[in-house]
């Protein structure tokens, strides 16, 4: 998971360490991220404003939205004036797939937030050379600096 600005503004925020990332999150005119009541992700950025003493403070800045890509999305169409600090938070799959946004940083410990994926092929879906061969693709050495450009880091492939 990470921090994501809208493209264009001055200056990216510096989120590397807990004291400038909760500085920038108080500093934030909007905070921009997945609905906690519908969203894991939403879920786990409540608590890390909650343990950075801020959700209280911050509370009437956030927009919720049903998931980390309508979060980036709207943060994308935020028009920023002069001394505002629109800040998002998303999977960094989510933020680099959308335009308009952009990754300041992937949060740090200890507040990241990593997702794993796992994918496999039913019994019957063994015999289809087409998912196979999706499959192969997905987890090849040849895709890995695609996968990295879009969030996605590891493949741990099994035959």
């Amino acid at each position: 998971t990470g921090i994501a600005i809208p493209k264009g503004l001055r200056s990216a925020p510096d989120v590397n360490n807990v004291e400038s990332l909760r500085a920038n999150l108080l500093a934030a005119t909007t905070i921009h991220f997945p609905d906690p009541k519908r969203a894991a992700e939403g879920l786990h950025f409540e608590k890390v404003l909650s343990d950075l003493g801020i959700l209280e403070q911050v509370a009437h800045r956030c927009r919720h939205y049903p998931n980390g890509a309508a979060a980036m999305a709207a943060l994308a169409k935020y028009k920023s004036s002069l001394g505002n600090l629109p800040i998002g938070y998303a999977d960094v799959s989510e933020i680099l797939s959308t335009r308009g946004v952009s990754l300041v940083a992937e949060l740090s410990e200890p507040f990241q937030l990593r997702t794993t994926y796992a994918v496999a092929l039913t019994p019957s879906g063994m015999e289809s050379k087409r998912a196979l061969s999706m499959l192969r693709k997905l987890a090849s050495a040849k895709h890995e600096k695609l996968r990295q450009k879009v969030g996605f880091l590891a493949v741990d492939a099994a035959s």
